[in-house]
């Protein structure tokens, strides 16, 4: 076995009957020995093969079912094996089958609830119509025959569980619905119960995708906080921008900033998503109810007051911390992202509140400059003014640096990059003394669970590391989409803004050679004018070969994603970077310049490519890596496995950032 096979790992697991999937080593190994009887292939290790081997055992387990029709199939037994609920031996069965069919229900796990002789059986299914979502499974038993061995079965809850042989255990009693002093039902309650060691957070952000995003930063906020939210009370604070207030369904005001300085009074709104995340929403029409993003207007061009703007977010977030809002309910952190939130860790300092601050930085790059002479209006005090300038301007971000407890950024390698004078934007030596006393360190984003090829609802059809038709007819319907001619090559994918950090222009000198060697090109995305007009030109000068979309849509990117079989992605600096990971979950195999968060996310020839210099060269000599790839289809296939494979979601990221919490309180 070499390198990457040991990689290599089946994420579908085909073992249902929880008597056998649930429970000791020895069932376990049951349950392997049965997929083999019913001709799937799995894996396990040499200790489960050589019990299978002693006791010859095999055990009820399904197999994948054909659309639209499968079969649930069960094998036979030891004669006089003990029974799982008792004593007495098991009768000897022959094998059955049951017909399954699916029922026309929202798309949801591949599991289903049958009732056979008064008892509810659990039945997992895996592989069912490959290239559809499979919905609940509904058995329809035909004869007793063939359902005895279901009557047999443990219950789910008691499934994996040893029994005496003098007798069963009493059935779990299901406990009664709560009912309200009226007799009716108790409606069902979002509130997460926190552990004793929990901290209130407050999560402040510029952007949330939930109701608006600019850039990777909006995906972040919809769900770090909901990650955390499993062990820490976490609330967003979020300007009252006209997207949001559009997309807030109840808004009940609960709290007010008085004035400070030159920024104006606001009021504090609250809001509950749809799983429960509480959000409070900041208040000033004339302020933030604009159209536009964030930052910019619907031209392009930045907000003249952006100063003034997200120093009273910052301002509001401190304020709450202080228990100066009128809220019934304040924070033991602030959780500041980027410089439009990190002037609030110096008003924290500057007004002696003794609540601790996180700063993480998404991208060094922007840093909220303005002028020296904002300072009286801003609220910042004289003798704080050297802390906040950076080469005669006011930086919001330095002040985050100077004054938060500690400075997290969004990748190991960004975090030890941006101490050196390459990519730390002159603050470099301020972050290299946060880091020496401890103050600094790198926690890779994850993705959302949505994009999975599985379920993605943006998809045409659905694919797996076990089928890859799927995946090419996705590519079909991306070339159809722009308009390309189906080709037998590989499909290159750019989803990006298109500025100048992410090293485009590297992919318009490429270009002629990707089409030259039979590839195509597509386009997903918005910026800069130079470089939306040479993509352009670009697709007039190949229109068989290279199509562009030039706009953001959420749905078309997916499916990008999806279709395309390599993501080109030269950033100059990439602080963590999602659409590497997105593209790894779907399938398609990153194309990376060796910086930040690329080099965590993309291992070179295992789940992509990686070239060392932001050269058009560089990037030309990695192209050609991939074209040797993509003419080995079981090389190609196994990367694909292994970066679809690769872990990448919240959960890591979430424990890694609620123990950050609790150095940030100690540190305080």
């Amino acid at each position: 076995m070499n390198a990457l096979d040991a990689r290599i790992r089946d994420p579908e697991v085909c073992v249902v009957s929880d008597c056998a999937a649930r429970g000791t080593p020895t069932r376990r190994a049951h349950a392997l020995s049965g997929l083999r009887a019913c001709g799937i292939p799995v894996q396990a290790s040499a200790h489960a093969l050589s019990r299978q081997a002693r006791r010859g055992w095999t055990g009820p387990a399904v197999t994948a079912l054909p659309a639209p029709f499968g079969t649930l199939r069960a094998v036979r037994n030891r004669r006089g094996e003990t029974h799982a609920r008792g004593p007495h031996p098991r009768r000897t069965r022959r094998p059955g089958a049951t017909p399954a069919r699916f029922s026309r229900c929202p798309p949801g796990p591949r599991t289903a609830y049958s009732r056979v002789f008064d008892r509810t059986v659990r039945i997992v299914v895996t592989g069912a119509r490959e290239g559809v979502v499979v919905p609940a499974l509904v058995l329809s038993p035909t004869t007793a025959e063939s359902t005895r061995w279901i009557d047999r079965m443990p219950s789910p809850e008691g499934a994996g569980r040893r029994r005496h042989a003098t007798g069963a255990s009493p059935r779990r009693q299901t406990p009664p619905i709560p009912r309200d002093a009226s007799g009716r039902f108790k409606r069902r309650s979002h509130a997460t119960p926190f552990s004793a060691d929990a901290h209130r957070s407050l999560f402040v952000t510029s952007e949330m995708s939930d109701f608006i995003k600019a850039g990777g930063l909006g995906e972040v906020a919809a769900a770090l906080p909901r990650a955390l939210r499993r062990r820490h009370d976490v609330r967003v604070l979020i300007p009252g921008y006209a997207a949001v207030l559009a997309r807030v369904e109840q808004l009940t005001v609960v709290g007010r900033i008085a004035a400070h300085a030159g920024l104006p009074a606001c009021e504090i709104a609250l809001t509950h998503q749809h799983d429960g995340l509480p959000v409070y929403v900041l208040l000033n029409p004339a302020l933030f109810a604009r159209e536009g993003s964030p930052y910019v207007s619907v031209d392009g061009t930045e907000w003249d007051d952006n100063a003034i703007r997200f120093a009273t977010l910052s301002f509001a977030a401190a304020e709450i911390a202080a228990g100066r809002a009128g809220l019934d309910w304040t924070p033991q952190l602030l959780h500041l992202n980027d410089w439009p939130c990190a002037l609030a860790a110096g008003y924290l300092r500057w007004a002696g509140t003794a609540v601790p601050s996180l700063l993480t930085i998404h991208n060094l790059a922007y840093q909220g400059l303005f002028p020296r002479a904002m300072a009286p209006a801003l609220g910042v005090p004289e003798a704080a003014l050297d802390a906040v300038d950076f080469y005669g301007r006011l930086s919001f971000l330095q002040a985050g640096i100077v004054y938060a407890d500690q400075v997290n950024t969004v990748s190991v390698s960004y975090a030890r990059q941006i101490t050196g004078p390459e990519l730390g934007c002159g603050l470099d030596e301020l972050l290299a003394r946060r880091a020496a006393a401890g103050r600094l360190s790198g926690i890779l984003n994850g993705i959302d669970a949505s994009y999975d090829p599985r379920t993605d609802l943006h998809l045409q059809v659905h694919f797996s590391v076990n089928q890859w038709q799927g995946k090419n007819l996705n590519a079909e319907h991306v070339r159809r989409a722009f308009h390309l001619p189906l080709s037998r090559g590989p499909l290159f994918a750019v989803v990006s803004r298109l500025v100048h950090q992410k090293g485009l222009d590297l992919v318009v000198d490429v270009a002629p050679q990707i089409t030259a060697a039979g590839g195509q090109i597509v386009f997903v995305g918005e910026g800069e004018r130079a470089i939306e007009d040479s993509i352009r030109a670009l697709c007039a000068r190949y229109p068989a070969h290279v199509a562009a979309m030039i706009g953001f849509e959420e749905s078309m990117a997916r499916r990008v994603y999806a279709g395309s079989d390599f993501l080109l992605m030269p950033s100059r600096f990439e602080p963590c970077g999602l659409s590497q990971m997105y593209a790894q979950r779907f399938g398609s195999l990153p194309i990376a310049h060796a910086t930040g968060g690329l080099i965590d996310t993309v291992d070179d020839g295992v789940t992509g490519f990686l070239f060392a210099e932001p050269s058009a060269d560089a990037l030309r000599r990695c192209v050609g890596r991939a074209f040797r790839t993509w003419r080995l289809p079981g090389l190609m296939s196994a990367m694909r496995r292994a970066a679809m494979l690769t872990p990448s979601g919240w959960e890591h990221a979430g424990q890694r950032y609620a123990d950050l919490y609790s150095r940030t309180a100690r540190a305080a």
